[in-house]
């Protein structure tokens, strides 16, 4: 084999070689998470509605809520932003539920902007007063299944009737359906920490 020949075949094995790496890149970051990082903490992020509303008389609750996630990392898997739904269906609660902590665990899944979707398991932890919720999980299914979620989110009450304080609700022991009642029917939703997919 002349020299030529010998140095056409040894660069021909280092391409090759070279190559590998720019695969597995490839690979790797495919397989990565997502964060999201919008809208900031100061805008509105959602909202949560609860029905029949919370106040001094216990009831048993339906919660729901559609969290938009916006300047998503990952935007070929995603399309760069989410709608988070969650759905939770409560024992018999007081305004306790806004100022003591609690562990929720909604249904969760979101629906991404290319049509994806992802199922997940979270548990909201509330600090009580403060109206944090402090959310950890895991993505059941679909999109980044397996993966852990983390997340930060505070909430805003809304009371009905709108001229009414949080104290009036709580104090209020009237029961859905009748004259004169106050309550907390949902909650503007902030996001304070960015919702991640690991």
């Amino acid at each position: 084999m002349s020299s030529r020949t010998k140095i056409a075949a040894l660069l021909i094995t280092v391409a090759s070689i070279v190559s590998v790496p720019t695969t597995l890149g490839a690979a790797t970051t495919a397989a990565t998470g997502v964060k999201c990082t919008g809208p900031s903490s100061v805008d509105q992020a959602g909202r949560q509605t609860i029905a029949p509303g919370i106040n001094g008389l216990a009831t048993v609750q339906t919660v729901t809520s559609r969290v938009h996630l916006f300047k998503c990392v990952g935007k070929t898997r995603t399309g760069g932003s989410g709608m988070l739904r969650t759905s939770l269906t409560t024992e018999a609660v007081t305004c306790t539920a806004f100022t003591s902590p609690h562990v929720w665990k909604p249904t969760a899944t979101i629906v991404w902007k290319n049509n994806a979707t992802s199922t997940l398991k979270l548990s909201f932890a509330t600090t009580g007063s403060s109206r944090k919720a402090l959310v950890t999980g895991k993505v059941s299914a679909g999109l980044f299944s397996g993966r852990t979620v983390t997340a930060e989110f505070k909430w805003a009450p809304l009371i009905s009737p709108g001229s009414q304080k949080i104290p009036d609700a709580c104090a209020n022991t009237i029961a859905y359906g009748d004259s004169g009642r106050a309550s907390i029917v949902g909650d503007v939703v902030f996001r304070t920490k960015a919702f991640s997919i690991n």
